[in-house]
């Protein structure tokens, strides 16, 4: 059956880095049915740039408008759904606006609507605003099953889908990831890795702190979009002394993926300190390629890991003590760790189920 799938909320497809551009061009790319076309819309910041681009098949629509982006993008998609296909309007992000939801009302009889909420602040206000994109949506994804229990109270038709990892081995190291690692003298098994954005609530001041007070002779390989002109960064420097420290290297993002999963395979341990409540990408990725992750202790991480990870908490000293205690492995503990953390993406977080749980959903709307 033919059909048309649009993403409103992501900031485009195969070109922006975050969690629901990392579905959107996930999802797309391990898609195999040819009869279902992708629209990806991409916010233009000038008037000039208001045009559509064809990547890899995927029509992506440059709107512009800070003000009124989604709606503008609304329109085009109710421009192009005259001709009766069933389309589906895949709304990411529950903070849309009222007029936004009212046009999703009005729309056309061949057009249905999945929410996907995506991280839920837990408050009265959002709540409500929860509470309205639910009421003009045909059904609700969420990616953590704690928010499926908090969303089951709100509405009938929602279906947990966690995100997805990449199941690939890597064989070995290309010229590409071996100048990386040259650049900043980083040794395969001689560095723990830390990817995230860089913001506050990613625990950077913990994680140098304690890596800096540890008697481990190892790197601190930080792969985030930071930037010495922040105040976040220049606050982070001024509590760590990081710049001090031989150990701490920050090596800015890297948006290849091929070369992050490299860089994330030749690392002695993987540190997560992000526990937004629904599934965590980097730590799905850690989990399929990675012998051991270090991850922070809270629902949403357990929900995940399971026990094939250590735990920390932000008490001084425990995260150094797992990191002390990775130190001692053998091959025998991280081969027991990477089996059962490769067991646990094999069984419920490939793409591939990922995109079987939303065909289900896809049948059951039209």
């Amino acid at each position: 059956m033919k059909r048309n799938i649009f993403f409103i909320g992501s900031k485009g497809y195969d070109k922006s880095y975050g969690y629901f551009e990392t579905f959107v061009t996930n999802f797309i790319n391990n898609y195999e049915s040819n009869d279902t076309k992708f629209y990806v819309f991409e916010e233009s910041t000038t008037k000039e740039n208001n045009n559509v681009e064809i990547r890899n098949g995927v029509v992506c629509p440059k709107i512009y408008g800070r003000f009124f982006y989604k709606l503008r993008c609304l329109h085009y998609v109710y421009k192009e759904v005259k001709d009766n296909k069933d389309s589906i309007i895949y709304v990411l992000g529950y903070k849309k606006g009222l007029l936004f939801n009212l046009l999703l009302r009005k729309r056309p009889s061949n057009v249905k609507v999945i929410l996907n909420p995506g991280r839920i602040k837990y408050n009265a206000f959002n709540t409500f605003l929860l509470k309205m994109s639910i009421k003009t949506s045909d059904h609700v994804v969420c990616a953590s099953k704690v928010n499926e229990k908090y969303l089951s109270e709100l509405t009938d038709k929602v279906t947990y889908i966690s995100y997805g990892a990449s199941t690939e081995d890597v064989k070995e190291i290309d010229k590409t990831t071996v100048n990386l690692m040259e650049r900043y003298d980083i040794k395969p098994r001689e560095y723990y890795l830390m990817v995230g954005s860089f913001v506050k609530q990613n625990g950077f001041e913990y994680i140098i702190n304690e890596f800096i007070n540890s008697k481990i002779d190892k790197d601190l390989v930080i792969v985030s979009n930071y930037s010495e002109r922040k105040k976040y960064y220049k606050q982070l420097l001024k509590v760590t002394d990081f710049k001090s420290n031989k150990h701490i290297k920050f090596v800015g993002n890297i948006y290849d993926n091929d070369i992050l999963r490299k860089i994330r395979k030749y690392s002695k341990g993987y540190i997560q300190c992000n526990s937004v409540n629904e599934t965590n990408y980097s730590l799905l990725e850690s989990l399929s390629i990675t012998d051991i992750s270090i991850v922070l202790e809270s629902d949403y991480n357990r929900e995940v890991a399971q026990d094939a990870a250590l735990y920390f908490t932000y008490d001084i000293g425990s995260l150094n003590e797992q990191l002390e205690k990775v130190e001692k492995f053998r091959s025998k503990e991280f081969n027991e760790y990477g089996n059962k953390a490769k067991e646990i993406i094999n069984n419920d977080y490939t793409w591939d189920i990922v995109i079987r749980k939303h065909e289900k959903i896809f049948k059951k709307l039209f």
